[in-house]
Order: C-alpha cells, then structure tokens, then sequence
C-alpha cells in the first residue's frame, strides 16, 4: 500500500510526506532464533528525483544500508531486553500478533509541542485517498468521544482501529473552526 499509518506511522517527521511511502506487511521473517510473524515494513523513498534515499541518509548512521524500517509491531509479541556490555539482545515471546491492527481510519499523523495531533498523510493516493474531507496539516481533535491532546500516539492510533465498514466520527480543526467527518473503518494489508 502507499501512505503509513498504524504500526507504519513514523510520527511524521521524515522528508518528503509520509502519505508517499510505500508499506508492505510480510508474514513472517526470522530474527536470529526468533520468528517474526505479520511485520510491517516502510520502505524509504528519495527525498527528491536527483537526491539520496531516506535509506542512503539513514545508513550514514548504520553498519549496513538501510533500504526500510520494520514497522512498530515487529517486537510487540516480545519482551526485548539489551544487555549492552555484552552486545546481546534477548527475546522472551510473550502474546502473538494482532492481525486485525490494520483495520482503521486510513490517516498518519504527528504528535506537536502543544501535544495536539495534526494529520500528515491519508493512506492511498492524492486522488483515491481513503479519508474524504481531511487534509494533511488538519488537527485532529477528537476521534469518536475521545480527546486526541495530551494523549499518547499508541492511544490516538488506537481509537482510529475498528471494524472494516465501522463508521467513526472524527472532530477535525482546520484554520480554527472546528467540523465532523464521518469516516469509514479499511482493512489496510
């Protein structure tokens, strides 16, 4: 799919707009010892036609290029202990993965210093985006009754899940006046 969202969001701060990332769900890739089941994997565009890769950038920074990042679901059937003197890390397996984690409101957003939320991307294209009536830079105020500001982006991602063809009302803020959107629930990979 194009556009991150869910356990692809990456909080929005990455050059060029997160809504052109591509996503793919991959069932299952093994880590060391340890499979992994249903992992969302980013891929990283070129920041523009004649310029380095997010991944060219980011693997300055690394041991081996970076071609992708592996979504925030990889580990959450695990608890992951560091042990940093040794150059170990240890993986004890706890509850399998949510397959249904992508079942939401296709939008990415970002946490501001105010502690709102402002939308960066809607999954899908320009012109087959799947939330009608949201722009990118819209604050998202509420979703349903519950209050985005000051919450945590694991609550605000959260509240976008449900079930494909749910309708959930989003409060939307857009140059200072405030409206409803009904949005529909999508299965997304």
């Amino acid at each position: 799919m194009t556009g991150t969202l869910g356990f692809a969001n990456m909080w929005g701060w990455w050059p060029p707009n997160e809504q052109m990332f591509p996503v793919v769900r991959i069932p299952e890739m093994l880590w060391g010892q340890e499979k992994l089941k249903c992992l969302g994997i980013v891929g990283v565009p070129r920041f523009s036609p004649s310029g380095p890769s997010l991944g060219e950038w980011y693997s300055q920074k690394t041991a081996r290029p970076v071609d992708g990042f592996l979504g925030a679901n990889a580990f959450k059937a695990f608890r992951v202990e560091i042990d940093y003197g040794k150059s170990l890390i240890y993986f004890e397996k706890g509850n399998g993965s949510d397959t249904h984690e992508m079942e939401m409101v296709g939008l990415s957003v970002r946490q501001l210093p105010d502690s709102s939320y402002q939308i960066v991307g809607l999954a899908g294209t320009e012109e087959n985006s799947s939330v009608k009536g949201v722009e990118p830079g819209d604050i998202l105020f509420s979703i349903g009754d519950f209050q985005t500001k000051g919450s945590t982006m694991g609550k605000v991602v959260d509240a976008l899940r449900g079930r494909p063809g749910d309708l959930i009302v989003l409060t939307i803020e857009r140059n200072g006046k405030r409206f409803k959107i009904e949005s529909k629930v999508e299965h997304f990979l």
